[in-house]
């Protein structure tokens, strides 16, 4: 198997990725360095098209635009 060929086909854009994110979803933001901060501001665009979407995370090193 061709693993960077694998993680190429995979890396997309955080607008992409939050156009994936439906209403009632669960989103993990990780842990400490590991917060999604291009993610958190794309989700915070479609703040208004969605409901009930869970945000799980810890010990974050700032507050969450979606928040």
């Amino acid at each position: 198997m061709d693993y960077q060929k694998a993680y190429q086909q995979k890396i997309t854009t955080a607008e992409t990725a939050a156009k994936t994110v439906k209403s009632g979803d669960w989103v993990d933001y990780g842990r400490c360095t590991c917060t999604p901060e291009a993610l958190d501001q794309a989700l915070t665009a479609r703040s208004e098209e969605l409901t009930d979407v869970k945000i799980c995370g810890g010990i974050l090193i700032h507050t969450p635009a979606i928040a």
